[in-house]
């Protein structure tokens, strides 16, 4: 059997919802599971990081333009590339899923312009990586079916697991959707701002244990009175699978805010 465990504050036409106390179990078991992750995260990274070479890699060392003005895409997908090189010998993860002991890219506080999803390489399964720091904006020709992050692979197997996505703000610019999570394990989304949507801010279809919290997304940026309200027609989440966390997230201006 599985469980949905779900703390959401609905801004729409000025009505708010908020959770029974009977939500806070689910909620504490799943914070108490992503802090025995963080804890490996960080045995891992002090055990097996070499003095010789950081796990910790930086967009802009990759030429990406932190001023939001030239494509980034390709500089921030080099990076990630050059992320999941960084193996450890065991692991603490599924079988056939590598660890990566930690390994990071920062956005380094810069606004970065991408014009396709940014996604993880699916060749061989691999987790315990953060993305963080910075904000992503979709081109004017970004494909309108897509999200900006994707978490998915042709293969029918889980090839990511403790996947954080951290402290980012994502400007679909109406250009299709946030973060999309297929067939994942144990993912983190936590203080991400989703903004301009046209399909879903964040998607979560197959894998298990996806953890959402600390979050605000919306459609269209506003504090009510919108005559187009009723028009509106964004998902703020998007759910399609068991064992899931979503708690302390704001969504605004959307269509549905929860789909399940």
């Amino acid at each position: 059997m599985g469980f949905l465990c779900v703390t959401v504050f609905y801004v729409n036409h000025g009505d708010s919802s908020y959770p029974s106390p009977s939500t806070h179990d689910p909620i504490r078991f799943m914070a108490l599971m992503k802090a025995s992750l963080q804890t490996l995260r960080t045995v891992a990274a002090s055990t097996h990081q070499g003095s010789s070479s950081s796990r910790v890699h930086h967009a802009t060392e990759y030429g990406a333009d932190p001023t939001g003005i030239s494509d980034s895409t390709e500089a921030l997908q080099q990076a990630i590339s050059d992320a999941f090189i960084s193996r450890i010998e065991g692991t603490h993860l599924m079988e056939g899923i590598a660890d990566l002991g930690g390994t990071q890219l920062h956005l380094d506080g810069g606004t970065y312009m991408i014009s396709r999803p940014l996604r993880l390489p699916d060749t061989t399964g691999a987790g315990n990586f953060m993305l963080h720091g910075g904000s992503l904006l979709a081109s004017h020709d970004f494909p309108t079916d897509r999200h900006m992050i994707e978490l998915w692979s042709k293969s029918n197997s889980f090839m990511y697991e403790d996947i954080t996505l951290k402290d980012l703000m994502i400007n679909s610019n109406f250009r299709g959707g946030g973060i999309a999570v297929i067939n994942s394990l144990r993912t983190t989304i936590d203080n991400c701002y989703i903004s301009r949507l046209t399909s879903n801010g964040i998607l979560i279809q197959g894998g298990h244990e996806t953890f959402v919290t600390n979050s605000f997304i919306g459609q269209h940026i506003n504090v009510g009175g919108d005559h187009r309200e009723k028009n509106f027609s964004g998902i703020g989440i998007n759910i399609n699978g068991n064992d899931n966390s979503v708690s302390d997230v704001v969504i605004f201006e959307t269509g549905p805010d929860i789909s399940i």
